[in-house]
């Protein structure tokens, strides 16, 4: 009986060794990303993340706001809000609205965010996976997103903890989980067919036609330049059907007083 007991012992140790390291990914050194790196790159895509201390942990507002930052969503939050708890993380409020639309998080339900609390490195697996516009594999949580950012090359370079529901993501994995999900959430974030102007009182022609042209030449096109400008006229209305305006700004700044050919 005792000898018994002890090879069921054996068994369940062996058992729960095998559920606990199923989260675990190979991690090739030569996969991690530098935090410096990443964060420049992230930089350079609208995102703000502090490198100067990479094993700092990330709350649940500034994991949101990254990644609503990747998607480039500056200004497309609602005013209204599902949280009641945001008091004092104001500059995430947008953001955080943003991503609930977005179905990227959920909250915690009546109306609880945590923005403040560290945010587990299982919930922050799950954003990204959602903000790239993919669902979970099949399996529990959270091993489904796990197993999915795995899939996705999310998680290259990345060391899965133990405990991912328990475990606080540091800014560097954050860095770098961003980093390799980038151009998955670009992608994704494509605008076509979204209204970049949400003000009612525009004249519907013209509102289209700037959202088309946002479209066509913004921040989120293959067309998109650093030296791209929009010209206002005087009146403060938008030059675009301007001719006149347009041809006169385009003399001026380059100095042409006649057209060639003539």
């Amino acid at each position: 009986m005792r000898k018994l007991s002890k090879l069921l012992a054996v068994v369940l140790c062996v058992a729960m060794l095998l559920s606990t390291t199923a989260f675990a990914a190979s991690t090739n050194a030569a996969d991690k990303v530098p935090l410096k790196t990443a964060a420049s790159a992230l930089a350079k895509a609208g995102v703000s993340i502090d490198a100067a201390n990479g094993d700092a942990k990330v709350t649940r507002a500034e994991a949101v706001t990254m990644i609503a930052q990747l998607m480039d969503a500056d200004g497309l939050g609602l005013a209204y809000s599902q949280f009641t708890d945001l008091a004092g993380f104001e500059a995430a409020v947008p953001y955080i609205n943003y991503a609930a639309t977005e179905g990227i998080t959920q909250g915690y339900g009546n109306g609880v965010f945590k923005p403040g609390s560290t945010v587990s490195f299982a919930e922050m697996v799950a954003f990204v996976v959602r903000a790239a516009g993919s669902a979970a594999a099949d399996g529990s949580w959270p091993q489904n997103y796990i197993t999915k950012a795995n899939e996705l090359g999310i998680l290259k370079g990345v060391d899965v903890p133990l405990a991912p529901r328990a475990v606080g993501v540091s800014k560097a994995d954050a860095a770098a989980i961003l980093y390799n999900a980038m151009a998955l959430i670009q992608e994704n974030a494509d605008y076509d067919g979204k209204e970049y102007l949400k003000r009612a009182d525009w004249d519907p022609y013209v509102k289209a036609a700037l959202n088309d042209f946002i479209a066509a030449y913004g921040k989120d096109s293959a067309n998109y330049s650093d030296d791209a400008y929009v010209v206002f006229d005087c009146d403060d209305t938008c030059a675009i059907y301007d001719v006149a305006v347009l041809e006169r700004y385009h003399r001026l700044q380059t100095m042409q007083f006649q057209f060639t050919p003539e």
